[in-house]
């Protein structure tokens, strides 16, 4: 087996398992999210708002990780 980000994981008989979608769609909302705050003017109370939704996007981003590499990862080996 080979371990990869796109591909989770290729089996010795050529078989693809991709990785779950909702790590990418919060990944890609925290993209959106930061791009927005580097816009805002420093010291402005938007700025502040948006740093904290930031902030939320890169927690929810960590636990989608967390959780697809642990729950994701079991059922599949647990599949094999």
């Amino acid at each position: 087996m080979i371990w990869g980000y796109h591909i989770l994981l290729i089996q010795s008989n050529g078989k693809k398992e991709v990785n779950p979608r909702f790590v990418r769609r919060a990944e890609k909302n925290l993209r959106r999210k930061q791009k927005q705050l580097s816009r805002k003017t420093k010291g402005s109370a938007n700025r502040a708002k948006a740093r904290l939704l930031v902030a939320k996007c890169h927690e929810k981003t960590a636990n989608a990780r967390a959780v697809s590499n642990i729950n994701y990862l079991e059922k599949t080996t647990l599949w094999l």
